[in-house]
């Protein structure tokens, strides 16, 4: 064909080649989009929020130490804000220098695990037993519903841990003494809720399960599409 070109010069045949490069999970460019979002969101984006959220930890336990206990801003707390701008340093510069979206092992799932000695330390520092702060290594399952629910489970015990030694930590730092009875009865309500809100993590799954459906079907037509462009191009020479 001579004047009009050929199909393949035409700008919807490259639209159609773009597109599909993007739908198809398995070709490189799909394969290096999400390594280079991933990479993003692990060096900079959980970074940022974990050193966000450490910060909001001890502003909300500086405001629960002053109503509660009368020193908005005691030993203990301080012990704690550096604990938490020294592992908020180390995690990112860690994260940014040692991790790869490729890697056989998920460093960034390291530092979820390690976020859990924080929380302890949080419950701790605001009294132990006595903390009305005891709910926060349980938000840990919570902020994990969109890894499904295996990863939600497999947080339940450490959150359990956690919240544990935070309750025993609190006793021996500040000698709020436990009702062990009691704080058991308080783990096992926060281990019922984690577990219902592992359990519903089960409907983002299977939602993610029909995106990628979707996108497979999209995939195919446009696969089909080009095919049938090609054989047109080739029964029109």
């Amino acid at each position: 064909m001579t004047g009009t070109g050929t199909l393949k010069d035409h700008p919807h045949h490259t639209d159609h080649e773009a597109l599909l490069a993007q739908l198809t999970f398995n070709s490189p460019q799909a394969r290096a989009q999400r390594q280079l979002r991933k990479s993003r969101l692990q060096k900079v984006t959980v970074p940022l929020m974990r050193s966000a959220m450490l910060a909001a930890g001890v502003l909300f336990a500086s405001a629960h130490n002053g109503i509660v206990w009368g020193s908005a801003w005691g030993e203990e707390l301080q012990v704690t804000a550096a604990f938490y701008a020294i592992y908020a340093l180390v995690s990112w510069k860690t994260l940014a220098l040692l991790y790869r979206p490729e890697g056989t092992r998920d460093l960034s799932l390291v530092f979820l695990r390690l976020d859990l000695i924080a929380a302890a330390l949080l419950v701790a520092c605001t009294g132990g037993a006595a903390s009305w702060l005891f709910f926060v290594p349980w938000i840990r399952v919570a902020d994990q519903v969109t890894g499904g629910v295996r990863r939600c489970v497999e947080f339940v015990p450490l959150c359990l841990l956690s919240h544990t030694a935070g309750v025993a930590l609190g006793d021996a730092w500040l000698g709020h003494t436990p009702n062990w009875p009691l704080e058991f009865l308080k783990i096992g309500g926060c281990a019922t809720l984690a577990l219902h809100v592992a359990l519903t993590s089960k409907i983002a799954e299977k939602m993610r399960s029909r995106t990628r459906a979707t996108l497979e079907l999209a995939r195919d037509a446009i696969s089909e599409l080009r095919q049938k462009s090609e054989e047109l191009e080739f029964s029109r020479r």
